[in-house]
């Protein structure tokens, strides 16, 4: 998945969630649907065996609970594989977001997948206190007012971790993690639209980015090598090295090249060129004075210098407030240009500089073309 983007519709209490790349939406949706709200009660005791109270889906309801207590549903037994009720007091003990870290775990027996939790500060007291006050007491794991499970507390936990089990599977256990360490939402999530668009549709705007971007480096390079010559192919030479060294950067960044990114691509070739030009007009001015063709070169670097590096630092800055700021697409963009501009910098005023000088080292030059 590739620069997902979250970000509030204007004027309307909504979300806009795109992923790009996603092949299945049914994940994404399951956890957008979840609130993730974790709570911990503890299960009354059944007033007619002394147990905790809860019965199986197929089982009456009391007639009558106690005050301050509710009726939950969740699930039940040894294997939590069925169905069921629960009689809760209606305190809330503890809370999900008193949780520092959550991850899937295989359990004591090393078959059964649970979720593992590890409190904060705050909440791993607040848990020795409940599990010390509490011995032989049944305590409800919630998740968005459903139990999960029901464990009876043996002992006083003051390590500040617990678990949570359900007969999950790997990937529920995954997922469940993934919720509580994201922290709950304050309120409900309703799916208001949702909409697929297919891969051809975004294949052709990337193949469309592609054509841009060749033909747009194609007429760059027509331009430099006719208007100035054997310089223009030291320019070209020097964009080669730049787009090798921007693409050589997000591959080792892990960022993956979205059509936003390769009009990064694009605009990091015409600075580059930009700069190459301003290079090329101060040596062309110096050459007019009567220097040498070093001493032009040298001359010619040395003004254009710091032209250079004032127009690629603001654009650097505002390469890195799109990132600060941007979300998805617009980040993609700014990582790409914040590159490109660094590429561009070194090669225009490094590289260039190299290959004048193993030219005129090599061919002792007495006359430059430019």
């Amino acid at each position: 998945m590739a620069s997902p983007s979250i970000r509030r519709e204007a004027n309307r209490p909504r979300i806009v969630v795109e992923l790009p790349g996603a092949k299945d939406s049914s994940g994404p949706l399951r956890i957008v649907k979840t609130m993730g709200l974790l709570e911990f009660k503890l299960v009354e005791k059944n007033p007619s065996g002394g147990g905790s109270w809860y019965g199986l889906a197929n089982t009456p309801l009391p007639d009558k609970i106690p005050e301050g207590a509710k009726i939950y549903y969740g699930k039940v037994g040894r294997s939590e594989e069925s169905d069921g009720w629960y009689v809760l007091k209606d305190q809330v003990l503890l809370t999900g977001d008193q949780i520092a870290d959550a991850y899937p775990d295989t359990g004591v027996t090393g078959f059964e997948r649970t979720v593992a939790l590890r409190f904060d500060r705050g909440g791993r007291g607040k848990f020795a206190e409940v599990t010390t006050d509490n011995v032989g007491e049944s305590l409800a794991v919630l998740l968005d007012g459903r139990v999960q499970s029901a464990p009876t507390i043996q002992e006083p936990i003051i390590g500040g971790t617990a678990s949570i089990s359900g007969n999950f599977t790997f990937e529920d256990a995954e997922y469940l993690a993934n919720i509580l360490k994201s922290g709950a939402f304050p309120v409900g999530v309703r799916i208001a639209e949702e909409r697929t668009v297919g891969p051809t549709l975004g294949q052709r705007s990337i193949d469309n980015g592609k054509r841009a971007f060749v033909v747009g480096m194609m007429l760059v390079v027509i331009f430099i090598l006719v208007y100035y010559k054997m310089s223009g192919l030291v320019a070209v030479i020097a964009l080669s090295f730049n787009m090798l060294i921007v693409l050589a950067a997000l591959a080792g960044f892990g960022a993956a090249l979205t059509l936003p990114g390769i009009a990064g691509l694009v605009l990091t070739i015409g600075m580059s060129i930009d700069a190459n030009v301003l290079v090329f007009e101060r040596i062309r001015e110096e050459l007019r004075t009567g220097k040498s063709v070093w001493s032009a070169i040298e001359s010619g670097y040395q003004r254009a210098f710091w032209t250079i590096l004032d127009a690629n630092l603001t654009t650097l800055a505002v390469a890195a407030v799109l990132y600060n700021f941007g979300t998805g697409p617009v980040k993609g963009f700014a990582i790409t240009l914040g590159i490109g501009i660094l590429a561009s910098m070194f090669t225009a005023i490094v590289v260039t500089r190299e290959i004048y000088g193993w030219m005129i080292g090599k061919k002792r030059l007495e006359k430059l073309s430019i």
